[in-house]
């Protein structure tokens, strides 16, 4: 049986591959600070789409009727893993 590409990418994204699949463009840094620059890079990429869902579940709340609104818990989620996200990028991009 043939390999599944799938291990390829997970191992290609856990080895500093950027937002998109490539490698970290800096080939003068550090290899370990080339892969906290793809990681920090995916997740600033990660925190846009949640603010992005978060507009629009906005627009949603002010434009539609109540029934029509986001449950208060998914709310909530989006905003902990904007936070998640938004502090893996300090730490990602902080110097050690």
């Amino acid at each position: 049986m043939r390999g599944c590409a799938l291990w390829g990418c997970l191992k290609g994204i856990r080895d500093g591959d950027g937002a998109d699949g490539l490698p970290w463009p800096e080939t003068d840094l550090p290899p370990g600070r080339e892969q906290a620059m793809a990681h920090a890079e995916r997740a600033a990429i990660g925190m846009l789409t949640v603010a992005e869902m978060l507009h629009a579940a906005e627009r949603c709340r002010s434009m539609a009727t109540p029934d029509r609104h986001l449950d208060e818990g998914l709310i909530d989620g989006l905003f902990f893993a904007c936070r998640g996200l938004a502090e893996r990028v300090y730490r990602d991009i902080r110097p050690a």
